[in-house]
């Protein structure tokens, strides 16, 4: 019986499952040929002295060529394995030749039974019964092959003992019968099983297949989409860049009150701008694994108060009260990220929250120090508090405002929570607020209290007069910008599109550059570094330099921190410009005078 496919289940599995059916018999069938040519030669050897012993040599002998030459093997067992175009053909041999086999068996029950004689019919009942036996394992794959010899064996005791009307036939119809139903349901059972499982694992396998299949196109998809992002990220980012430095060459004009006022609010859009992509880059970094933790000791009431002194007005501009919770405490933690951390927490509660207060505060707990953020804002559901640490998530941000950022804040502060060892916990009830806590080493040794750094230096543009700065860029907006900036700063600029266009300017200078500021992804495949260790090579002199880029992928952020030399990602503002090349210069200015000396 040939399973058919169903509306459920695909066509093509059955036909494998049908292949299966008939690969069954390919590993049996050798085995259950030779075993049953042994047992007609047991048969001849038992009944030699009975009356038709001569018939029953003829028997063995036509068993023996049946055997060897049956039309589903042939000579050679096992040759044109079955596929899915021999299935059904090898599985309607094997129902030929077992109808056959059993056709002989019921002529060997005749030539072999002897009436009168118990011992030799009781001989006969047991290798019949041994046959069918056999016979179920030997053939259940295939039901109709199982059924073409299990049922011609059975019958045939029973029927020859009604023949000769022996003293037992009716035990044995009744033993027989018994036999049959119960080897029938058990066959059926055996069939199914197999059938089931065999069926279950193709459908297994080819889900999986499908599954690696929609992985496959997912991933590509998330690939394709990371390299667009990546993309648009850097082109994005380049005519920010160049907006920034404008913007920042335009503080130094003397422009009308009303002009300053439009600049300011130009440069405020600018910095939710940089805002935005610096969250991305932040990302970026945790993601390539280039942040190290730096720990140190210091005392928590510094960093409480500079939160407090960022945030006070800003609470205040929306009637809340933004308490911060007196505290002695000195701990072991990296000050940067701890701080980022704190402030991504309340800058949150003062967001999410209406009315009330704000409280900022620590309580000591058996791992160290909890410092937690209360507010008594909107709170957030159980569903969500975790998907709030997804990237790009935002509770009750469906309008994608874009004055409450890209949703990455918690993204990141995850990861750098876990970058210090600890990690973030939440508690939060709908409308009555919400905590959020980090958990931190408390530290026991006494230092002197560390002074937290502006982190928006003031510009002195007399610290960099006279200084010859060389600017690479394949971007003429920035290249434009870049000389309108530094130029107001007091220093000659050389700027061009390529190494070899710089390499031609500087041959009419008197000296080397004292900087080299340089974009990494320039024209063709020539990158940054390239042009910089040009540049020293043709002067002979470790001259300082800079790699700009508007690159932010994990692996390009690995690579470009790999290389040594001092990396600012694009766009940015004209005070960390201003602090880079001042760093750089007076690096540059030390190591020249210790070389002299």
């Amino acid at each position: 019986m040939y399973s058919s496919a169903t509306a459920t289940e695909p066509e093509d599995i059955e036909l494998k499952v049908l292949v299966d059916q008939a690969k069954a018999f390919d590993s049996s069938l050798v085995v259950g040929r030779i075993g049953s040519c042994l047992v007609c030669l047991l048969a001849a050897w038992i009944f030699r002295h009975s009356p038709n012993h001569v018939h029953v040599f003829a028997w063995l002998g036509l068993q023996i060529l049946f055997n060897v030459v049956s039309p589903y093997y042939g000579l050679k067992p096992g040759r044109n394995k079955a596929n899915a175009n021999n299935a059904r053909w090898r599985l309607r041999a094997v129902t030929i030749s077992s109808l056959i086999g059993g056709l002989l068996w019921v002529a060997g029950v005749v030539l072999m039974w002897t009436p009168g004689n118990f011992e030799l019919q009781l001989m006969v009942i047991f290798i019949i019964f041994g046959m069918s036996s056999v016979s179920l394992h030997a053939l259940n794959a295939h039901l109709p092959a199982f059924y073409c010899f299990f049922v011609p064996c059975v019958t045939s005791v029973p029927l020859v003992t009604l023949w000769y009307s022996d003293e037992f036939s009716t035990i044995v119809v009744f033993a027989f019968t018994f036999f049959l139903t119960l080897n029938t349901l058990l066959a059926l059972k055996m069939h199914e099983g197999l059938v089931t499982s065999i069926r279950k694992h193709y459908v297994a396998a080819e889900l999986a297949t499908e599954l690696q299949k929609q992985k496959d196109i997912a991933e590509a998809a998330v690939h394709l989409k990371s390299r667009f992002l990546a993309a648009a990220s850097h082109d994005l980012r380049q005519p920010m860049h160049a907006l920034n430095l404008y913007l920042g060459g335009l503080a130094y004009a003397d422009l009308s009150p009303e002009a300053m006022n439009i600049l300011k609010n130009a440069r405020a859009c600018a910095d939710s701008m940089d805002k935005m992509f610096s969250a991305l880059l932040d990302l970026s970094q945790l993601d390539a694994s280039v942040v190290e933790p730096k720990f140190n000791t210091f005392p928590l009431a510094s960093l409480f108060n500079k939160i407090w002194v960022e945030f006070d007005n800003q609470a205040q501009a929306k009637g809340l009260v933004l308490r911060v919770a007196p505290c002695s405490a000195y701990v072991r933690a990296d000050l940067h990220l701890l701080e980022n951390i704190l402030r991504n927490f309340v800058s949150n509660a003062l967001r999410y929250t209406q009315r009330g207060k704000v409280l900022l505060g620590c309580r000591r707990c058996a791992d160290g120090l909890r410092i937690a953020v209360y507010d008594t804002g909107i709170g957030i559901d159980a569903e969500e508090q975790d998907k709030i640490f997804e990237e790009y998530y935002q509770v009750g941000n469906r309008q994608r405002d874009s004055a409450r950022g890209l949703g990455l804040g918690l993204a990141i502060v995850q990861r750098q929570a876990k970058i210090m060892g600890t990690a973030i916990t939440v508690v939060s009830t709908p409308g009555r607020g919400s905590m959020f806590s980090i958990t931190v080493p408390v530290s026991r040794e006494a230092v002197e209290e560390m002074r937290l750094e502006n982190p928006m230096p003031e510009v002195h543009d007399d610290n960099l007069q006279g200084a010859l700065i060389a600017i690479v860029d394949d971007e003429e907006l920035i290249l434009n910008a870049s000389r309108l900036l530094l130029s107001q700063w007091g220093c000659t600029v050389l700027t061009a599109n390529s190494g070899a266009a710089m390499l031609a300017q500087l041959a009419n200078t008197a000296r080397p550059p004292d900087l080299i500021i340089c974009d990494h992804r320039l024209h063709d495949t020539v990158t940054g570094m390239d042009v910089i260790s040009r540049l020293r090579h043709e002067f002979n002199s470790d001259i300082p330099a800079l790699l700009l880029t508007g690159d932010t992928s994990p692996d390009k952020v690995k690579l470009l921190m790999s290389m040594g030399l001092p990396v600012l990602h694009k766009p940015l503002q004209e005070h960390a410009l201003h602090a880079a090349v001042q760093k750089l210069l007076n690096t540059g200015q030390a190591d020249a005078n210790q070389e002299n000396c």
